[in-house]
């Protein structure tokens, strides 16, 4: 059976044939406990033990010396190993996607750590053309995405029925843990203001904020208010999420500066799963003017069950290119003028997208007619915006 591997430090997830996840964790290393652990487990200790926590060795991939105490692993190299080790189970046939920008020589060395773990690497393909593949295209497109410490915008270029990557940048310093820093920062700045408590300064009351922060960007909420408890006093503050907004900005204008450099008006902008989860990004694109889909949640399992199909049984190969099954057609000015609003999938609030059959919407819509795109309808107090999510 083929397993499929998405190739990021942030959420690296392994799912099997029907797109079900069989593994799902942060690339982060840990030996605060004194053994080697991984994933949510070593997330805790990022900022109780910073000497003995790496989360960089995905993302790097080569055999830099580990900074601190993480033994048994010497090297960057060693942890990736030792991490592929940590997986549920022995996966006979992997196809990894990998960020577009990664050389040869990189996944050579992938290849030679994984040999050595029970895992067998069938084949690579590029993660932004999985994830683009099966959605609706008709143009060239922009796929933005977001690891631990940059972001990326990869170029796909649409010709005939072909989708090809053509280009990757990334962004340095523009990645989930500026975004967690920048939102650290500010939290503290307010608990000092309000309580005169500074969180900073004790490790373990920084690592409640970042677990606070974290689970925000997981789950694509809003957060609207932070706890920290120490020597059993539990304080809280209120978060405005105008200064949020304003720190996001912040921390994401080098990535806003690159995606108007390349993007253009014949270009479409892609949004991945990690980058639509960060609360404000979308509104940061809607003030520069930029146009963008939200990709859903299926659809880079749907792409690499396509593309593992292109993988030779007898070598190991990356694929940049794959053909579009559903390509549609971009209609011509007159068409676009004469159709009709999509229906909105779902309805925007405070950053929070809510699918349109929500239990909560049910009684609006048994008296309205369907909301459809860019429409603003008020439901129990609150305004809410179409959109459509494909």
């Amino acid at each position: 059976m083929t397993s499929f591997l998405e190739y990021n430090d942030w959420l690296m997830r392994i799912s099997d044939n029907s797109g079900q996840s069989i593994y799902e964790q942060i690339a982060a290393a840990s030996s605060a406990t004194g053994a080697l652990t991984f994933g949510e487990d070593a997330w805790r200790h990022a900022r109780t033990h910073p000497q003995q926590f790496n989360a960089r060795y995905l993302s790097s991939l080569n055999a830099e010396p580990v900074k601190g105490d993480l033994a048994p692993a010497k090297n960057l190299a060693d942890l990736v190993y030792h991490q592929f080790n940590t997986l549920p189970q022995a996966l006979e046939r992997l196809v990894v996607a990998i960020p577009s920008h990664f050389s040869d020589e990189q996944l050579g060395l992938l290849m030679g750590i994984v040999s050595q773990t029970p895992n067998n690497i069938c084949g690579f393909v590029d993660l932004a053309l999985a994830q683009a593949l099966h959605h609706d295209i008709a143009e060239d497109c922009v796929l933005v995405d977001f690891e631990l410490t940059r972001s990326l915008l990869t170029t796909l270029n649409v010709t005939d029925d072909q989708l090809r990557v053509t280009d990757c940048k990334t962004v340095d310093g523009t990645g989930i843990i500026q975004v967690i820093d920048g939102w650290m920062n500010l939290i503290a700045d307010e608990f000092v203001k309000r309580t005169r408590f500074d969180p900073m300064h004790a490790g373990a009351c920084e690592q409640q904020i970042q677990q606070q922060i974290s689970t925000c960007l997981r789950q694509g909420g809003t957060l609207a208010r932070v706890s920290v408890e120490h020597n059993d006093v539990n304080r809280e503050v209120d978060i405005d999420t105008r200064a949020l907004q304003e720190k996001l900005s912040q921390r994401l204008a080098p990535l806003l500066h690159a995606l108007k450099e390349i993007v253009s008006s014949d270009t479409r902008l892609l949004l991945s799963n990690n980058a639509a989860s960060i609360p404000g990004l979308t509104q940061l694109l809607d003030q520069a003017a930029l146009t963008y889909d939200v990709l859903s949640a299926g659809v880079p399992a749907a792409g690499l069950a396509q593309l593992s199909q292109a993988m030779p049984a007898d070598e190991v190969v990356r694929l940049t290119s794959a053909t579009l099954e559903n390509k549609v057609r971009r209609p011509s000015p007159d068409q676009a003028a004469e159709a009709p609003a999509p229906l909105a999938t779902h309805l925007l609030h405070d950053h929070t997208a809510l699918p349109v059959s929500d239990s909560r919407f049910s009684d609006h819509f048994q008296h309205a007619p369907a909301c459809v795109v860019g429409q603003a309808v008020e439901i129990q107090g609150l305004t809410y915006l179409g959109i459509r999510v494909i």
